[in-house]
């Protein structure tokens, strides 16, 4: 067995448990047991179900009884003091993904058009509002910002160690989001610098969130459209953490054709991807926030195909990480 791929998973399983996890941050419960043990007759007394909503979160082992005293749960509250922020992200995503699952399931599985025009969740993902730095720009890209971080803080440390990278040079990652991947690629290699290129409202949110922290120094945001801006070449490795799969085949294998021309000779081009989704019963809750991006998982075959038509030699697909669903696949230029 091995750990799950983020920590907060077992709190996510059941909607039980989502449904009280939410109520109990909107309440500030958490926050407030975090700090210090508090009365459950004051909780209990806040709400005319508060005292079910103790139950529930007792139930899901988030909290534990002390006689009169409630407390966060042994096993919770390191994953809260670590994993807070990631958690308001995912429980936030979790509730529209679900939401589509249940308001149009039959669009989810088989009407990509449909789902996509009525989707809460591709209502979130809105790229276009996100091509300028203001303060508009930048409030419309955090939720999804802050998501796709919360997944990245806990995946890259599993995925470092199978990328193909170099000891030395410059990485270039395109569609690095808040640079999440790229600090853990520094840590791992201290003789790289990175440059993440992402959008221009995404990159301002990234240099607010890694500023001070250990290898931002090595680690520079370009603002543009990685389908149409220039790119910094050349590079010695070109990194797709989770983003090829958001495009077209056309798209994404015109990235990837980019991707070839940035790349210095020899140099590495990786792709990491979550592959098609695997059910295993009873399947849990927190696979509605997967299941709405379902349509969009490649194969890493698709991959190499891409590759070999934009002229990169691809090597053998892996698998990243025994816990973690995703490939990793890289393509030299021959």
């Amino acid at each position: 067995m091995h750990d799950p791929p983020y920590p907060e998973d077992p709190w996510l399983e059941r909607f039980t448990g989502v449904a009280a996890l939410r109520a109990a941050l909107a309440l500030g419960w958490l926050d407030r047991l975090a700090a210090a043990p508090a009365e459950a007759a004051a909780l209990a007394a806040e709400g005319p179900a508060a005292a079910e909503l103790l139950d529930l979160l007792a139930a899901e082992g988030v909290i534990a009884r002390d006689g009169a005293r409630v407390a966060l749960a042994p096993r919770f509250a390191p994953v809260y003091a670590a994993r807070g922020r990631a958690l308001r992200a995912r429980l936030d995503f979790l509730a529209r993904a679900a939401a589509d699952l249940l308001a149009d399931p039959a669009a989810v599985f088989a009407d990509l058009p449909r789902h996509m025009a009525r989707s809460e969740t591709f209502r979130l993902y809105r790229y276009d509002l996100a091509q300028a730095d203001d303060a508009a720009g930048r409030e419309a890209a955090r939720p999804w910002v802050e998501h796709v971080c919360a997944l990245t803080e806990a995946e890259a440390p599993r995925l470092v160690p199978a990328l193909p990278l170099p000891e030395r040079g410059r990485l270039l990652e395109i569609g690095g989001n808040a640079g999440e991947m790229a600090l853990a690629i520094l840590a791992a290699r201290p003789g790289l610098s990175a440059a993440v290129l992402d959008l221009p409202a995404v990159c301002a949110l990234g240099r607010e969130r890694c500023a001070g922290r250990p290898g931002a120094e090595r680690l520079r945001f370009l603002a543009g459209d990685a389908r149409r801006d220039a790119w910094p070449a050349p590079a010695d490795a070109v990194l797709f953490k989770s983003v090829l799969h958001d495009w077209p085949p056309e798209e994404a294998e015109a990235l990837l054709a980019r991707a070839r021309a940035a790349a210095a000779p020899g140099a590495p081009v990786i792709v990491t991807e979550r592959g098609p989704i695997e059910t295993a019963a009873p399947a849990p809750f927190h696979l509605a926030a997967e299941l709405v991006f379902a349509p969009f998982f490649r194969p890493p075959e698709a991959y190499a195909a891409m590759m070999a038509r934009v002229g990169l030699v691809p090597g053998p697909p892996r698998r990243a990480h025994p816990s973690l669903p995703f490939f990793v696949i890289a393509g030299r230029a021959p």
